[in-house]
């Protein structure tokens, strides 16, 4: 089953339009109805029982999350023959589309959003400060 604007998840979920793609999966805006909120919805765009496998233990450890810059699982779905995550949904540009504006980023901005990250990332070096892995 193909995912598409209109189409409805596992009878509460309705599909709104894409809002991200990457190399094995496309993430889709969708509203709860029932709760009439805004959801991400990550699904695989390659098939294969391994990919599958692998997608469903991301959804359970990032389920377990709890960290403010860390985006957490609130739902699986099934989708055909296929799962998707259903995330919290953070309104607003995405990295690739704020990196690629108009104007470089200021350095404050720059540092701010890698700290972001790193703390999401959860490693720290011994000084306290956070680093990405």
């Amino acid at each position: 089953m193909s995912v598409a604007p209109g189409l409805r998840i596992a009878d509460r979920y309705t599909v709104i339009r894409p809002i991200g793609r990457g190399g094995l999966a496309t993430v889709w805006l969708v509203r709860h109805e029932g709760l009439q909120t805004l959801h991400a919805l990550k699904v695989l765009t390659v098939g294969s029982d391994a990919l599958y496998a692998r997608m469903l233990k991301e959804g359970r450890v990032q389920a377990g999350l709890q960290h403010p810059n860390v985006l957490p699982v609130t739902d699986l779905v099934r989708i055909g023959g296929a799962i998707g995550l259903v995330l919290q949904y953070v309104p607003g540009p995405s990295l690739r589309a704020l990196l690629a504006g108009p104007e470089p980023l200021a350095l404050p901005e720059a540092h701010a959003l890698f700290r972001g990250i790193a703390a999401g990332s959860g490693r720290r070096t011994a000084r306290g400060s956070c680093t990405a892995t």
